[in-house]
């Protein structure tokens, strides 16, 4: 999902924990999928509001605004792309179209983890969103991509493409997590240098749309699509210190990237085990202490003072706050490895 480059400096680090970001886009993507309830290019009533799909479309931010294609060409588009496109979507988007196939190509959405998933095949024209009882968001797919979907499915060489999709997605979201942003015009290259045989136009706009669905993102001053932590408060502020800094796989030990992969590099590991249990028996009802430990670690690599952070635990605390705990909040504030626009360091 994109986030704006908003200036959080003069606001408390602790008051954008990845928690309360995820809250507010979870709620900002029900209420556009409930804004573009029954926008569609191929429904019954496409003719009258098409264009109102294609502004919410890929396309149409693509092309800046700039392209106004008719309703046959759009159509004609997204079909004649289809074979590529759906080499090239997410595990949740894959996941959510397998479910649409099943039952016949509607579905509810089941939990507030679909949005996402939901508003990138929105945004690729192949679905559409319902509203149904007490405001149940229904995903429904174009009938005419039914079948041709089933057919690619099942493909020959389908699932291996997506496997090796999958390994390359974890490496990037692994060095995401051990730099809190990443620039996507080396990721793209090392995608579709080994995924696609031949590289076009059409297929390097399907590479971005992946990264764009799989990943939060912003954009610097140029334009250029930058990868970034669903954590990370500050983006902007981030953005003007990496200066386009380029990472490449090889430039880690495999434990990284296998920690990056799980957000727990070994180095963070211990203290996060003892602040978690330290946690499970003091927070208030409600409140989880894995995704507290989560934040904290976040807040942690961003910069968080102790003070910050110990007035965030105390927040929650349902008891007052022990020396065990204390001492186990230093203990993750000094084992976590913080984001810098630094290479990275090889750590064993």
């Amino acid at each position: 999902m994109e986030r704006l480059l908003d200036d959080h400096r003069n606001t408390e680090l602790t008051d954008y924990t990845m928690s309360k970001i995820r809250e507010t886009e979870t709620e900002h993507l029900k209420q556009r999928l409930t804004d573009a309830n029954g926008l569609s290019i191929f429904g019954r009533d496409s003719s009258r509001h098409w264009m109102e799909a294609y502004r919410y479309s890929y396309d149409f931010i693509e092309s800046g605004g700039s392209d106004w294609p008719t309703l046959q060409t759009l159509r004609s588009r997204v079909k004649k792309r289809l074979p590529v496109e759906l080499t090239l979507i997410t595990e949740r988007e894959e996941n959510l179209l397998k479910r649409l196939l099943l039952f016949a190509g509607a579905s509810p959405l089941f939990s507030d983890d679909e949005t996402v998933p939901a508003d990138s095949l929105l945004k690729r024209l192949w679905c559409s969103i319902e509203i149904r009882e007490e405001g149940q968001l229904f995903l429904r797919l174009a009938d005419v991509l039914l079948k041709p979907m089933l057919a690619l499915f099942s493909a020959d060489g389908y699932q291996e493409g997506r496997t090796r999709l999958y390994a390359l997605s974890a490496t990037l979201h692994s060095m995401v997590y051990l730099h809190g942003m990443l620039y996507a015009e080396p990721a793209i290259t090392n995608l579709s240098a080994r995924i696609l045989s031949q590289i076009d136009e059409s297929g390097m706009q399907m590479l971005y749309r992946y990264l764009m669905a799989d990943f939060d993102y912003c954009r610097d001053d140029q334009g250029h699509l930058v990868l970034m932590h669903p954590g990370l408060a500050n983006p902007g502020r981030m953005l003007a210190s990496i200066s386009n800094a380029r990472y490449q796989a090889s430039d880690y030990t495999r434990e990284m990237i296998i920690g990056g992969m799980s957000e727990l590099l070994k180095e963070e590991s211990a203290a996060a085990n003892i602040l978690q249990s330290e946690l499970g028996f003091a927070l208030q009802p409600g409140c989880n202490p894995t995704a507290m430990v989560n934040d904290l670690k976040i807040l942690i690599k961003q910069g968080a003072t102790h003070e910050q952070l110990s007035a965030l635990i105390r927040d929650k605390l349902a008891i007052r706050m022990t020396p065990s705990l204390e001492n186990a909040l230093l203990k993750i504030e000094a084992d976590t490895v913080r984001w810098q626009s630094a290479p990275a360091r090889r750590l064993n």
